[in-house]
């Protein structure tokens, strides 16, 4: 596939990021498709040769029959290395602590990246940790990057361009791909069985914003014969977890790792028209919706919750899809309830958050945002313990010293969520960061193993914390 990328460029390849800041909600009315033309400000020849690579691409990607016996199965992909392997452990934690026995794949770029305790360690967890690096020679895909600048500065490879390598190569063919830090808060097989899922194999959760992104977008992916406003302020998507069956998306994967591929140079400020929300989050849906494939996006927009009484957020709530309601359950002489979140190959009002009559919302990931993640070495640096994995400053800002006061007082970090969950969410992140101080020789000691579950006695209830020992591991 490198071969024809390479030969497929967009025009121009290399393409400066521009410095546009994302408009507040209250500034959308007055945030125009022209403005943003403005910041992408693409010729018309270039957008005609661009469009050309972009049909001669499509028209390229193989089928899936090809590459059928290289994937089987259902599992969780998750993005990791460096000081991410504490949020990746974490989450890994927290799905076997509510009983997920689904296998997980925990992708790292190469060998830099690679620790050999940890990698034994979540083995016995029913994860592997596996390596970009022995499917993609990293420096020879990244090499050509070099010569691109932003502000001056010479362009590294982006994480944002391994997600749909770690989706692409791994074993299973559905796939529940998470970031790091998004963290599974109930059992996710439940989301490969839902109506949604099994009926587009393509399962997207929103981001906050709808999307800024040029009139040139739908012209050069070929969904409109000249620059238009069709995919102007529709619904963007939040990449930080999301369903893919690659039976059933096999091409529009292919695709989504061709934005990627010129992700930094191109096609993330062509899709995402830069501030925040630039990577590659929307690469997967713009993929569908080149191809017109059929994808379900979660109707319930993600929810922003400080970690105390204040405005600084630290978690972002994702949601399950609402099911529809059969019709064999509908009463004779009642009026169905019709569900907002039917099945769609376009995107729901980016303003609209409701669910269906007469249900709740049901949490499904808690998110990590706003700069502190759920990570046993930020926790542990905040109340000045040590770890291996202490490496951040994070908290010396007074932005977060009431964070610092809030562990070392034994009281709770999150707000509380107006949200029913089978369990408490807040608990189920101490109870990934207990195992990981106390059952793991690569991320804990026995400083942090005392000082956690110290907190969840004090803050939960002494039941739920292990008797077993860091040393007994």
């Amino acid at each position: 596939m490198t071969t024809l990328f390479h030969t497929q460029a967009p025009h121009p390849a290399r393409k400066i990021r521009p410095t546009i800041s994302r408009p507040s909600p209250e500034q959308y009315a007055g945030f125009t498709i022209e403005i943003a033309d403005a910041h992408f400000d693409l010729g018309s020849s270039d957008a005609g040769k661009t469009r050309t690579a972009h049909s001669h691409v499509v028209s390229s990607l193989p089928d899936y029959t090809s590459f059928e016996h290289l994937y089987h199965g259902r599992g969780i992909v998750i993005l990791a290395g460096g000081r991410y392997a504490q949020y990746a452990t974490t989450s890994l934690n927290v799905l076997r602590i509510m009983g997920s026995k689904l296998p997980v794949e925990i992708w790292i770029k190469d060998e830099s990246e690679h620790d050999i305790l940890w990698a034994k360690e979540v083995e016995k967890y029913g994860a592997k940790v596996r390596m970009i690096s022995d499917y993609a020679p990293i420096g020879s895909v990244w090499d050509w990057f070099n010569p691109t600048t932003y502000f001056g500065k010479p362009v590294p490879w982006s994480p944002y361009q391994l997600k749909t390598m770690a989706i692409l190569f791994s074993k299973f063919e559905q796939v529940l791909f998470l970031d790091a830090d998004s963290v599974p808060i109930r059992d996710p097989e439940e989301l490969f069985e839902s109506t949604a899922y099994r009926d587009t194999g393509a399962l997207i959760w929103p981001d906050l914003w709808p999307s800024i992104a040029s009139s040139w977008l739908p012209y050069l992916i070929g969904l409109t014969p000249a620059r238009s406003d069709k995919m102007w302020h529709e619904q963007t998507a939040e990449s930080g977890q999301m369903i893919w069956n690659k039976k059933m998306h096999w091409k529009s994967l292919l695709l989504a790792c061709y934005y990627n591929f010129y992700g930094q140079g191109f096609w993330y400020t062509a899709i995402t028209g830069s501030g925040q929300g630039w990577g590659d989050k929307d690469t997967y849906l713009v993929a569908l919706q080149a191809l017109e494939e059929p994808y379900h996006i979660v109707h319930k927009l993600p929810e922003r919750f400080p970690a105390w009484e204040s405005d600084i957020p630290i978690i972002n709530l994702q949601f399950k899809p609402n099911e529809p309601i059969q019709a064999e359950d509908t009463l004779e002489g009642e009026e169905e309830d019709l569900d907002p979140e039917a099945t769609i190959a376009s995107s729901p009002s980016p303003t609209t958050s409701a669910t269906s009559p007469g249900t709740s919302p049901i949490p499904a990931f808690a998110h990590a945002c706003g700069g502190i993640k759920w990570g046993l070495g930020e926790f542990a640096e905040a109340y000045h313990s040590s770890t291996p994995w202490s490496l951040f400053s994070k908290f010396t800002s007074p932005r977060y010293s009431h964070l610092s006061e809030l562990l070392s007082k034994g009281e709770r970090v999150l707000s509380v969520l107006p949200y029913q969950t089978e369990e408490d969410v807040e608990l189920q992140l101490w109870r990934g960061l207990e195992h990981a101080a106390c059952w793991s020789r690569a991320m804990g000691s026995l400083e942090t193993c005392l000082w956690t579950r110290e907190r969840l006695r004090v803050i939960f209830d002494q039941s739920v914390v292990s008797d077993k020992n860091i040393h007994e591991c």
